[in-house]
């Protein structure tokens, strides 16, 4: 039997392939990728030769600049939030949690986040950019990515820089302490989100990570006691996007589901995707309560999240602010194989367990491997309902928990 190829052979055979069939724009895209942000070994030790090359000459300008940086800088953690290899999604959800492990760690007061410009905000995959346009994508800085910063009680603030020389300029004045922590600013990485779950495997405490503000938690009650009147409130979150529809929540079932709950017993609300907000709601959905504003607001979205007696969707962005908040009760369905994302393989290589839920999950919070179909939907809530009336915990006791953790910050 011939010996197995080396894998580096096999990557520079597909190499050569692609480039036949892409032509050499491709080959030149695929290197300076490559040189940005290395997939490869060689790759990768070059890429480890020239940080150290450069922390060496930044090392003279660092000790002088350092000698004028506020001493309060030695207890904070800078999370530099790099666009040109970070996505501006809700992936920032699980960045945050993993900065706030490394904090702990390292013992530290606070974090600030540094978000550095990119080029991902001037081009994405062909397919995304169509229907997340740049103007989207820089619209998206401010209603996702700042606001999920701010989840975060001991986070301290944010700058937006304007330009890559700024954030160089800062990451050599101001930081003793980065996230990740072999950032350069020539040489940008982004947080690897597995290391949420690795490290839950080996024992680390995740929670608590996320609360809503005390003035969304206010806000949120607000909207819902005339509606709900002390009704059992189950939210049910819709993906409604443009992207990648296959991915997109069963709507029909969903609808199905919450015409069949007793409506005296329970009051549904449901939460529209984020790009169809605005739109009228449709006749079957309005026989619900639709909460609009947190569609369109990530601390009232949060809020909500907190006080629902139980919150249901698909797996898809918003639910990462579920993952980190342990006050938030969750049903996530996630049918394997229903989008490249979902693929067996692509979960297996991501770190999820396939059949389990989040290995830092309480009983509460569960992932179900199956589709939104209405059987599984039903016999999902069935269950929960049961796990959650054996150990009661009222929603207005989940919502004065977080107002009272952030009041405490």
């Amino acid at each position: 039997m011939d010996a197995p190829q080396p894998f580096w052979l096999i990557r520079l055979f597909d190499a050569v392939r692609k480039t036949r069939v892409c032509g050499k724009v491709w080959l030149r895209n695929r290197l300076h990728e490559e040189f940005r942000t290395p997939t490869t070994g060689p790759g990768k030790i070059l890429r480890r030769i020239l940080i150290g090359f450069e922390s060496g000459l930044d090392l003279v300008v660092r000790v002088g600049l350092r000698a004028v940086a506020k001493r309060g800088n030695d207890d904070v953690l800078y999370f530099f939030y790099d666009l040109e290899v970070c996505p501006i999604t809700y992936d920032i959800a699980s960045y945050m949690a993993l900065a706030e492990l490394d904090r702990r760690r390292l013992g530290l007061k606070s974090i600030h986040v540094i978000i550095v410009p990119g080029r991902r905000l001037e081009r994405e995959a062909e397919d995304y950019d169509g229907v997340v346009g740049p103007e989207e994508r820089q619209a998206r800085i401010f209603d996702i990515v700042v606001p999920v910063i701010r989840l975060l009680p001991l986070c301290q603030g944010y700058t937006i820089c304007a330009s890559r020389e700024l954030a160089a300029a800062l990451h050599q004045a101001l930081t003793k302490h980065t996230f990740p922590a072999d950032y350069q600013p020539r040489f940008p990485t982004h947080p690897d989100g597995r290391d949420v779950r690795r490290r839950a495997k080996l024992g680390e405490v995740v929670f608590p990570i996320f609360r809503a503000t005390q003035g969304a938690c206010h806000k949120i009650s607000a909207f819902l006691d005339p509606r709900t009147q002390g009704r059992r409130i189950v939210v049910i979150t819709l993906r409604e996007y443009g992207y990648m529809t296959a991915r997109n929540s069963n709507y029909k079932n969903w609808i199905a589901f919450a015409d069949g709950l007793d409506p005296y017993r329970y009051a549904v609300v449901f939460v529209r995707d984020t790009s169809r907000a605005m739109e009228p709601v449709p006749k079957d959905l309005s026989r619900h309560i639709v909460c609009e504003s947190a569609s369109l607001n990530v601390d009232l979205r949060m809020a909500l999240y907190e006080q629902a007696y139980l919150n249901m969707a698909i797996m898809h962005g918003p639910m990462e602010l579920c993952w980190y908040n342990d006050n938030c009760r969750y049903l996530v369905f996630l049918g394997v194989g229903t989008a490249p994302q979902t693929a067996r393989d692509t979960l297996i290589r991501n770190d999820f367990a396939i059949g389990s839920s989040l290995p830092f999950a309480r009983t509460h919070q569960k992932i179900v491997w199956e589709q939104d179909n209405l059987p599984a939907i039903c016999r999902e809530f069935d269950a929960m309902e049961s796990t959650l009336d054996s150990v009661p915990i009222s929603t207005s006791d989940q919502s004065r928990a977080g107002v009272a953790a952030r009041d405490g910050r």
